[in-house]
């Protein structure tokens, strides 16, 4: 029963190992902060694995030997959560959170986001812009809506998706996000040019060229001639620090008015 258990045992570590190097080879080939949790499973399953049977082995040796084992488990762990905490900027998201300002102030922010995640798209960025915010972005947000008919989709040249859903319009293409290097093959831009084509997408919101940070023009160079041939740049705002975005609209489809905060062209 103990050979035929550690026989399971084994094979299931050798796949799991098999499975979390592909997954470092696949998922981690750019630069991205989203992938890591992807690719982070089999490796923490790995580790928990690896600490209990160097705790089992540990429990068999000598006293000064089981006392290093356990600090250097401590130290592990301390140091692991640190950079958790670091990384996930679990500080900010505490003082956002009004962590420090006793329960009252916990509660009060409780009801604040409470109320404003259970607002509707439109209702929210109104809400912003009522309230003089001073964020850009409420106010190209509202021009997406207003200047574009519900049966009109968006174009997102990047990855933000979060686009789609406070314009309250689909996305174009076939793919909510181009990032990472994902659907860069010729077939793929194709098959996203050929949608395009067929579906009414009067404006897009694309990376800036200008944008060393970015990627969307050097991945998907068929999408991007097709941006460049088919729409031209109208403006430009930054979507986060150091990263700015253009708005590109359709050469020859008729504008019907412009939208005056921004001085941009309806359709």
């Amino acid at each position: 029963w103990r050979s035929r258990a550690t026989t399971s045992v084994g094979a299931a570590i050798a796949s799991i190992s098999v499975l979390s190097i592909g997954m470092n080879i696949v998922f981690i080939r750019v630069l991205n902060v989203d992938r890591l949790a992807d690719a982070a499973v089999p490796a923490v399953v790995l580790g928990a694995w690896l600490m209990v049977m160097v705790g089992q082995w540990a429990r068999t040796t000598r006293h000064g030997i089981r006392l290093g084992v356990a600090t250097l488990f401590a130290v592990f762990v301390l140091v692991t959560s640190a950079a958790v905490a670091h990384s996930s900027e679990f500080g900010s998201h505490l003082r956002s959170g009004r962590a420090f300002e006793g329960v009252e102030s916990i509660r009060d922010r409780f009801v604040v986001v409470w109320y404003e995640l259970g607002r509707l798209p439109q209702e929210t960025s109104d809400y912003r812009l009522n309230q003089r915010d001073e964020d850009p972005r409420w106010e190209y947000l509202r021009y997406l809506r207003a200047c574009t008919r519900p049966s009109d989709r968006l174009f997102v040249g990047g990855n933000m998706p979060q686009l789609y859903y406070f314009s309250e319009r689909r996305f174009a293409a076939g793919q909510s996000v181009f990032m990472s290097n994902f659907y860069t093959s010729r077939r793929d831009q194709q098959l996203a040019v050929d949608r395009l084509h067929r579906q009414s997408v009067p404006i897009a919101v694309v990376e800036s060229p200008r944008n060393e940070a970015g990627t969307f023009w050097s991945d998907y160079p068929i999408v991007a001639d097709y941006v460049n041939e088919n729409y031209e740049e109208v403006g430009e705002f930054l979507w986060s620090k150091d990263f700015p975005m253009s708005v590109f609209v359709e050469r020859r489809r008729m504008r019907v008015g412009i939208y005056e905060p921004l001085g941009l062209p309806c359709f």
